[in-house]
């Protein structure tokens, strides 16, 4: 197993082996079965798309599937959006968005961890926080005074606590 500091990224990995794009299912369902060699804690999969690429589309659900892979989404669309969805395979529970506010001026100036629908059933959480809970679960740790959502179970937390 890799060190729990060890991140290797699929950019890297992809342009190491110098495939073209779009991959081939069978092209990223064998980088992630190569990854999961290494057995990490986590694999963070920035990469969208519900379009099976052929050959390889079962081996490819199969890996995405894995409990440790985290995908993303988009949580916020706008007509000029070209949203690209997740892949089918990747439980709910496992994606995170993956969008940046930009300020009417054009300028970023924060970033979202957390997006709330108005209750439990429609609250999102970034793509970097799934990776970070799936690594280390107790992340979502109860801190008293923290009235906000954030977490399994229903449990309060301060992102504070931990990073």
């Amino acid at each position: 197993p890799l060190p729990s500091s060890t991140s290797a990224g699929l950019p890297a990995v992809i342009e190491k082996l110098q495939f073209g794009w779009p991959l081939t299912d069978e092209t990223l369902a064998t980088a992630i079965e190569n990854l999961q060699l290494h057995e990490p804690s986590v694999i963070g999969l920035g990469l969208g798309g519900d379009v099976p690429r052929p050959p390889g589309s079962e081996a490819l659900s199969k890996q995405l599937s894995a409990p440790n892979l985290v995908g993303v989404f988009n949580v916020g669309s706008s007509s000029n959006s070209t949203e690209v969805p997740p892949p089918p395979s990747i439980d709910e529970s496992r994606l995170g968005f993956n969008d940046i506010p930009v300020d009417s001026d054009g300028v970023i100036r924060r970033s979202l961890i957390f997006v709330s629908g108005g209750d439990s059933k429609n609250d999102y959480y970034s793509f970097v926080l799934r990776v970070l809970a799936t690594h280390e679960p107790n992340i979502f740790e109860s801190i008293s005074g923290v009235n906000h959502r954030f977490g399994h179970s229903g449990r309060t937390a301060s992102l504070l606590s931990k990073v």
